[in-house]
């Protein structure tokens, strides 16, 4: 487990990078702890019942109690696994970036 601080932010990731949501967390909360800004929200997704980690498109539907995945600790962890949890294919789904007006409507919500 490793652990994430800036200022009042905070965050604790596991090696495989899940990440248990606590009461009154936010993705962005999790990008200022992680990456000292706010806009690296979209770097997080849910397993889904394939394995497949899929990323969150709702920025603010996390709830307490869930487990959710920081996207780049999870593949990471995943190449360093002789096997992994997909046979060495990648177990995560693609997205595309957000442009820099989404990031800013996003930080508005």
């Amino acid at each position: 487990m490793k652990t994430y601080q800036n200022g009042p932010f905070k965050v604790s990731i596991a090696e495989d990078g899940a990440i248990k949501v606590k009461q009154g967390d936010w993705l962005s909360k999790y990008s200022a702890a992680i990456y000292n800004d706010f806009i690296h929200f979209y770097e997080y997704g849910r397993k889904r019942r394939d394995g497949r980690i899929e990323i969150i498109s709702n920025f603010s539907s996390i709830y307490a109690g869930e487990i959710i995945y920081h996207i780049p600790t999870f593949e990471a962890w995943q190449k360093k696994s002789i096997k992994g949890p997909s046979g060495g294919k990648t177990a995560v789904l693609p997205h595309r970036q957000l442009s820099p007006v989404e990031k800013k409507k996003a930080i508005e919500i």
